[in-house]
């Protein structure tokens, strides 16, 4: 199924998988888009997908771009998204951990002040790691316009 990874600064972030919704009562919605109903689970990626990040990686830093969401099927790119502010939310309600730090601190570090982010995260208690919680494995995320 198609899967949503989050890098920043070329480093994988996360990921979550997305399931078509069940559509039982009319024609299946071939959109696996979490608005028109899908559902985010947990998932793991392949050394082909992780691979395909990495030489993808090295194309978005020659444009700029140092945080996407990229859709993937398979080992194929399917969609880059530079603006996605839900995807952290949405990784959190699937697994239970919040990969906000984790973000902030690449930046930092691709910026050049990872101890300065060190200070700020430690005095608003926030930690570098965040260890998962037992929410359930899946989780269908209710998005407001």
């Amino acid at each position: 199924g198609e899967k949503r990874v989050l890098v920043a600064t070329g480093t994988i972030i996360g990921a979550y998988r997305k399931k078509l919704a069940d559509h039982s009562e009319k024609l299946a919605d071939h959109r696996g888009n979490l608005d028109a109903g899908a559902s985010a689970h947990r998932t793991t990626l392949t050394k082909a997908e992780r691979e395909t990040l990495r030489r993808l990686s090295a194309h978005l830093d020659g444009l700029g771009v140092r945080f996407a969401a990229v859709d993937l099927i398979g080992d194929r790119v399917l969609e880059i998204n530079v603006a996605n502010p839900g995807w952290l939310g949405t990784y959190e309600a699937v697994t239970g951990e919040d990969l906000t730090p984790k973000v902030v601190a690449e930046l930092a570090r691709w910026a050049g002040c990872p101890t300065a982010y060190a200070a700020r995260s430690s005095s608003a208690g926030l930690s570098k790691t965040s260890t998962p919680s037992s929410k359930a494995p899946s989780a269908r995320v209710s998005r407001s316009a």
